[in-house]
């Protein structure tokens, strides 16, 4: 028996069902990044912020161990402590 070839027909183009899912998921992929991407520029305002925040707590802190003699404040109502009650 000799076989029969089949010639099959060259696809140029994808479905448009596996074209739209491409695209979906190929957005999706882009706004997930953009996302990460504020996130971390947010991320990284916040740790300036809080670089400032610790650069102005060493300053007071400086201005207590001046005024008090010590930088050993209970933060709650202001009492200076005594080294032997520091924890």
């Amino acid at each position: 028996m000799a076989k029969t070839k089949t010639k099959q027909k060259k696809v140029t183009k994808i479905s448009n069902e596996h074209l739209s899912s491409l695209q979906n998921l190929i957005t999706t992929s882009n706004k997930v990044n953009m996302s990460i991407g504020n996130l971390e520029a947010q991320k990284f305002g916040l740790l300036r912020q809080l670089e400032g925040i610790d650069t102005q707590l060493i300053q007071l802190q400086s201005t207590f161990q001046e005024e008090y003699g010590t930088n050993n404040i209970r933060i709650q109502d202001g009492t200076i402590l005594g080294d032997e009650q520091v924890n």
